[in-house]
């Protein structure tokens, strides 16, 4: 039927429209309509859901379990998220966005934007099972220092501390639980190391238990300690039968 149709659609639009028979619908739409005619848009129009979000210091924004990276730059400015889908086979972005689209049937992307200027844009991804808040950045926008950090993967780094052991593995590994996403989680606990290095690895330890005692997981905490110079333990804490326990915050938490 369809080759039916398109025999008789070419008969119509190649029959003279005048009496002389010099004008036809191709003739036409050749002379006058197809000149004017603009390439399809990359992109199909789909309805997409919008979000608000003041980016934070980690430059990334979490949607669905997932982290997307925005420039550094924009750190402390609200930015504007959009969700979009496209159906398989309509247009060519969904046909560069299908393979790293969870669905083979649909491809979807989110992006970023700075007062109405579009900032970045990443495939949507799915939370893997067993993967802690994966996290998706570009590393231009990585500011300069974190760029260098990022060769050190949270793998590696969790070998590094396991080796260090005591107090300030059982910290990195509460760092971990409950970072936004590994690559956070790698940064702080490369920081802790980094720390360990510049005072010993004895204050080092020490801080750590303080803040285990303190129920505050945060390389910044252990950073503040060990510049205050204030890492021994309080006697009273040191000695509790209760030993380190995490519903008990403990004088250093205040002090």
């Amino acid at each position: 039927m369809n080759a039916a149709i398109a025999e008789k659609l070419f008969e119509l639009n190649n029959r003279p429209l005048s009496a002389d028979g010099t004008q036809t619908r191709a003739s036409v739409f050749a002379a006058h309509e197809k000149p004017k005619l603009k390439a399809l848009p990359l992109e199909a129009f789909a309805i997409g859901r919008w979000q608000r979000f003041k980016l934070g210091s980690d430059y990334h924004i979490c949607i669905d379990g997932v982290a997307y990276s925005a420039p550094f730059g924009l750190i402390g400015k609200p930015v504007d998220v959009q969700e979009r889908t496209f159906i398989s086979g309509d247009f060519r972005v969904a046909k560069a966005l299908r393979a790293t689209s969870a669905h083979s049937g649909t491809a979807s992307l989110v992006g970023i934007f700075h007062q109405g200027e579009r900032v970045a844009s990443h495939a949507r991804s799915r939370p893997e099972p067993g993967v802690l808040r994966p996290a998706i950045t570009l590393d231009e926008h990585r500011p300069p220092q974190h760029r260098a950090a990022a060769r050190l993967t949270p793998e590696a780094v969790h070998e590094r501390v396991a080796a260090i052991g005591g107090a300030v593995t059982a910290l990195s590994d509460r760092i971990f639980l409950r970072a936004d996403h590994p690559e956070q989680a790698g940064r702080h606990v490369a920081g802790l190391i980094a720390l360990g290095e510049k005072h010993g690895a004895d204050a080092l330890q020490s801080a750590a238990t303080a803040a285990l005692i303190a129920n505050v997981h945060s390389y910044a905490y252990v950073r503040a300690l060990l510049a205050s110079g204030r890492t021994g333990l309080p006697c009273d804490a040191a000695a509790s039968s209760a030993g380190l326990h995490e519903n008990l915050r403990g004088p250093a938490y205040y002090h």
